[in-house]
């Protein structure tokens, strides 16, 4: 029987633990590590290859959240004829411009805007395309978003339903853990009507 012996040189080792440890760089470079303009938990780190790596906290995901509430909430007062839940909206030195129909303090609109109504019921009030921006100050922000209101006037000579469109520009402060508006101005981009059928003045 033949049997044949060969030699294992150093050439022919592998070191196993070498090649599974990821290298070794040293500690983070704390320069690569910059805070996201005021967003609380959140930061912006700079990858290998210099691009930015933005991780956002679970508590500014819940403030985007309370925010963009607070719009559909005024949609709702709007429709229900809430003047509580309107109030809820903004804080009580908070200022409301809503073009040739009001200017003034938010809760003295919310004290009106029912008796602005009389000619417009019912309506269907939507926003879209909700943007926040959040400030250096982690409890301010500002947003824009498109609103439309959907109307039956029925107080015209020939009764119709009308459209109304435009956007709204708001400002938002956080008290004692509450988001709400500070201010909000609409500025109206245009309306559209069109006959009822079949309903007479």
């Amino acid at each position: 029987m033949l049997i044949r012996v060969r030699l294992v040189t150093a050439a022919d080792r592998v070191s196993v633990t070498s090649a599974k440890e990821p290298p070794d760089h040293g500690p983070p470079d704390p320069r690569r590590i910059r805070p996201w303009h005021g967003r609380r938990g959140s930061f912006t780190r700079l990858s290998d290859d210099g691009h930015a790596m933005t991780v956002s906290s679970q508590a500014r995901l819940s403030d985007l959240e309370a925010i963009r509430a607070l719009a559909i909430t005024y949609c709702q007062a709007l429709d229900d004829e809430n003047v509580d839940l309107m109030k809820s909206v903004f804080w009580p030195d908070a200022t409301e411009e809503l073009g040739s129909l009001f200017v003034g303090k938010a809760w003295d609109f919310a004290d009106a805007f029912v008796s602005m109504r009389e000619h417009v019921r019912p309506t269907m009030h939507v926003v879209w395309n909700h943007l926040i921006r959040f400030d250096d100050d982690v409890d301010v922000a500002s947003g824009w978003c498109s609103g439309g209101g959907y109307q039956f006037a029925h107080a015209l000579p020939e009764p119709r339903t009308r459209l109304v469109i435009g956007r709204y520009t708001d400002e938002y402060r956080r008290r004692e853990g509450e988001w709400r508006m500070s201010a909000r101005r609409f500025q109206m981009t245009g309306t559209m009507t069109e006959p009822v059928a079949g309903v007479q003045a």
